[in-house]
C-alpha cells in the first residue's frame, strides 16, 4: 500500500468559535511532539456562515501567511470536505 505507516492530521476548527483556534494550535503541538512532523491541514468549518464567524478573515489570513495549510468546509453542504480529504492523502503521497 502506498500509504504505509504514512500519517496524517486534519484538525477542525469551529469558525463560529474563536477558542477552537488556539485549541488548534496547542492539538498540533502535541501531535507534533508525539509523532513528528506529519503533513497538517487546519480543517475552517461553517464556511456556510463565514459572514458570522468569531475568526476574522484578518486572523484567517495570518494563520495562512505563517505557513499553515488551511481549507475552508461546510459539513451542512459537503463543500470543501471530499477535497480536503483529497489534499491530505496527496500530502501524505508526496511524503512517502
Amino acid at each position: 500500500s502506498y500509504l504505509r505507516g504514512a500519517s496524517g492530521l486534519l484538525i477542525v476548527v469551529d469558525g463560529m468559535r474563536r477558542a477552537t483556534l488556539d485549541t488548534a494550535f496547542d492539538l498540533q503541538a502535541r501531535a507534533n511532539e508525539t509523532v513528528g512532523s506529519v503533513p497538517t491541514i487546519l480543517v475552517f468549518n461553517k464556511s456556510d456562515l463565514a459572514t458570522d464567524w468569531e475568526i476574522t478573515p484578518t486572523e484567517l489570513a495570518q494563520v495562512r501567511q505563517e505557513g499553515a495549510v488551511t481549507v475552508e468546509t461546510s459539513a451542512k453542504t459537503g463543500s470543501g470536505v471530499e477535497e480536503t480529504f483529497e489534499m491530505l492523502v496527496r500530502a501524505m503521497m508526496e511524503r512517502e
